[in-house]
């Protein structure tokens, strides 16, 4: 009989968030001494997770701030555009899943003990109001780039290390950021705050009702060469919704837009990895809630 059973894919998934994820992302130790941000030509590359430019550690740029540097200019971002269709048609939003840091701080902080809470569905259309008003609309009105300013993934990785750091600037002597911490910076951590607190209660509430680069990758899940599908021996018992991190009914649409590839749900016989060539045919719900319940009498 199908069910939930024990897995290594849960802990192979953590070290892919740690190693390549937040260690392979952020490994520029020179800042210590030279107490400037990495400006190579790493720079120049995006990795497919959100990743904050400005972390004092950061090698490389963070696609939706590289989206926004391009608007803010009156530009095509065609390299970044490329990039994020050509690994979402690959693997979909797998790497929210497997490398993100902050779908790695959500995850665990989820852990902590305290009365759990779930998303209302109207507010699943939240990431499209971030991606189109907040990363493309405003900045390529203000010529600023307001996500960037306001992500409070941002602000755990560079606007409170380089404050608290606060090294001195190496051409003056005097402290870098001295006298600009101001009213964005407090908004800034009053939002860091608040979604802290909501990462306590809620599955990855960022990822879902927040994250443009999510969307953007969520678009692909139904196209994209990995798939996942469930067979005729579901018995719709809720198990794979319960260790999904984005509590999602893997049973009722296995390549949700809000997957995250994590393979979770592959501990139940059920659920099976895919491609688009060898794609299983997904049956109703009524014929799955058919099946499980001659299979348990």
């Amino acid at each position: 009989m199908p069910g939930i059973k024990k897995s290594t894919i849960p802990l192979l998934q953590r070290l892919s968030q740690i190693f390549p994820g937040v260690i392979g992302q952020n490994f520029y130790i020179p800042v210590i001494w030279k107490k400037v941000i990495y400006g190579g030509w790493g720079k120049g590359l995006c990795i497919p997770t959100l990743n904050c430019y400005a972390c004092p550690l950061a090698v490389a740029s963070c696609p939706i701030g590289l989206i926004q540097h391009f608007i803010t200019l009156r530009l095509i971002p065609y390299y970044v555009i490329g990039l994020l269709v050509g690994f979402g048609m690959f693997l979909g939003r797998f790497f929210c899943g497997w490398l993100c840091p902050f779908g790695l701080f959500q995850d665990l902080t989820y852990k902590i003990r305290s009365p759990k809470l779930r998303i209302p569905i109207w507010m699943n259309y939240g990431p499209y109001i971030f991606l189109f008003v907040l990363v493309l609309l405003i900045p390529f009105i203000t010529h600023l780039s307001w996500f960037c300013r306001l992500c409070p993934q941002g602000t755990l990785e560079a606007g409170l290390p380089w404050i608290l750091w606060n090294p001195n600037d190496t051409y003056t002597g005097l402290p870098m950021f001295e006298g600009m911490i101001g009213w964005l910076y407090y908004l800034k951590i009053g939002i860091l705050i608040g979604i802290v607190a909501l990462f306590i209660l809620i599955k990855r509430p960022f990822c879902r009702i927040v994250c443009p680069l999510g969307i953007i990758f969520g678009w692909f899940n139904k196209l994209s060469l990995m798939r996942f599908s469930v067979d005729e021996t579901c018995t719709n018992c809720g198990g794979c919704k319960k260790i999904c991190p984005m509590d999602i009914n893997i049973q009722d649409d296995p390549n949700s837009f809000y997957c995250v590839r994590c393979f979770r749900c592959l501990a139940c016989d059920s659920v099976h990895l895919t491609t688009i060539f060898g794609k299983r045919e997904p049956i109703s719900l009524v014929e799955r809630r058919s099946v499980g319940s001659n299979i348990l009498k």
